[in-house]
């Protein structure tokens, strides 16, 4: 039996040793010998995972609940555990979502340490936020942080924001930039969760209820002074350079954060982190300094890396500023119309609805520069407000209605130019 070849062997023939015993999984009658298959395909779902072979990790995975024990949340709970959240974000992954959603109730019912269930959590508000369910994201994610003692006023003042600017500023003047990166290491798990919590937050306050986005990253940063350093914290330090840079217009010093960021990065080999922390970086900071062909590759570069490791959010959003970047610095448009047609297609792929209605409307955009029909202009015109505009005020999602605002002023200036000449 398998029981006798070495580990090493397995593990680079994992697929095709599954592959093989699971074809006679109903010959299995031992408890012993059942479990251990298991925990192979529980091995190869993971396996395939890291291989972005989604569909493949799934039957591994899926298969791997068949062969629970019907006591398996008493007998292996740890095992039971893993494995069902492990096919849970497989799950979203390949957008079965109604069958991660009820995953996702499963798992909550029989589990009772907060810790075990921030992954959960994670994943459903990245669902909700994609799905353009901004309250639902919204709702869980301060739900959840109020479980880690992290609370928030209902109502945000512009006074309550300087505030705690002004605190966490001070707090800062301690340190240099460079030698935030040599904090001591993070080891509370509860403090580690609960700035995982609050990155799931971030891209639905930043839509949703922008006063609650400062409030958030000034919170991220308190804990990583206070707790020190983890792989998260190029998120922190990257997500404050926004603030610097958007808000307060210290142009030098964010762009010190977000090199920061990426150093921190780095350093950790924070790779889950490098889609998102790219993002921010092209998006926000490296504009103020650099040529906006310059965030070009890096986009690319993120975008591909997110979409290969599982971050299907965060490439989406890599997609579409790559796309609107090229268009803002004046690429030739029949070449960025093929750009965005093929990007919406992979993103299309994903079913995130927010995500596609974005990257539509400013393939539209394009579509509307490129076209000579007054009737088709028209049309395109029609469609940014009623398919898409009227979808994100409904949802209350600013950051969706502020995407359609850019567009319509892009077209507006078009017009006037087309006008004057």
């Amino acid at each position: 039996m398998w029981k006798s070849i070495p580990s090493e062997q397995i593990e680079e023939n994992i697929f095709d040793v599954v592959n093989q015993l699971n074809i006679g999984r109903d010959l299995i009658t031992e408890t012993e010998l059942k479990e251990g298959l298991l925990k192979l395909n529980l091995w190869a779902g993971k396996k395939a995972k890291g291989a972005t072979a989604y569909e493949a990790a799934g039957r591994y995975l899926n298969l791997g609940l068949e062969l629970l024990p019907t006591n398996s949340w008493e007998s292996h709970y740890e095992l039971t555990r893993e494995l069902y959240v492990e096919t849970l974000e497989v799950e979203y992954l390949n957008t079965n979502f109604e069958r991660a959603q009820k995953l996702s109730e499963f798992i909550f019912a029989r589990t009772t340490k907060l810790l075990e269930q921030v992954k959960v959590y994670e994943l459903l508000i990245e669902f909700h936020t994609s799905q353009n369910q901004s309250k639902q994201a919204l709702d869980t994610s301060l739900n959840v942080l109020e479980k880690f003692q992290l609370t928030f006023p209902k109502k945000i003042s512009k006074l309550t924001i300087i505030k705690e600017y002004l605190s966490i500023k001070f707090s800062l003047s301690r340190y240099s930039v460079d030698n935030l990166a040599n904090l001591p290491e993070m080891n509370d798990p509860y403090k580690l969760a609960a700035i995982k919590i609050a990155i799931s937050a971030i891209p639905v306050a930043f839509g949703v209820n922008p006063n609650l986005f400062p409030l958030l990253i000034f919170k991220m940063v308190d804990l990583c002074l206070k707790h020190g350093n983890s792989p998260l914290s190029a998120y922190v330090f990257g997500s404050y350079s926004i603030i610097l840079c958007s808000a307060i217009g210290d142009f030098e010093t964010g762009y010190n954060f977000g090199v920061l960021s990426i150093e921190l990065l780095n350093k950790y080999n924070a790779k889950e982190y490098k889609a998102k922390v790219y993002l921010m970086f092209n998006l926000f900071i490296k504009i103020w300094k650099k040529h906006l062909k310059e965030t070009e590759s890096e986009l690319v570069e993120s975008f591909q890396y997110g979409w290969l490791n599982g971050d299907i959010q965060y490439a989406c959003e890599c997609a579409i500023t790559y796309c609107a970047n090229i268009l803002f610095r004046g690429k030739n448009l029949e070449e960025t119309a093929k750009i965005q047609k093929d990007y919406l297609t992979i993103i299309i792929s994903s079913q995130k609805k927010y995500y596609i209605n974005v990257a539509s409307a400013w393939n539209d955009c394009v579509q509307y520069l490129l076209s000579d029909s007054s009737e088709r202009k028209l049309g395109i015109l029609a469609k940014l407000d009623q398919n898409y505009a009227d979808s994100f005020i409904q949802a209350n999602n600013q950051a969706g209605i502020l995407e359609i605002s850019l567009i319509k002023l892009m077209i507006f200036i078009y017009l006037k130019i087309l006008y004057k000449q």
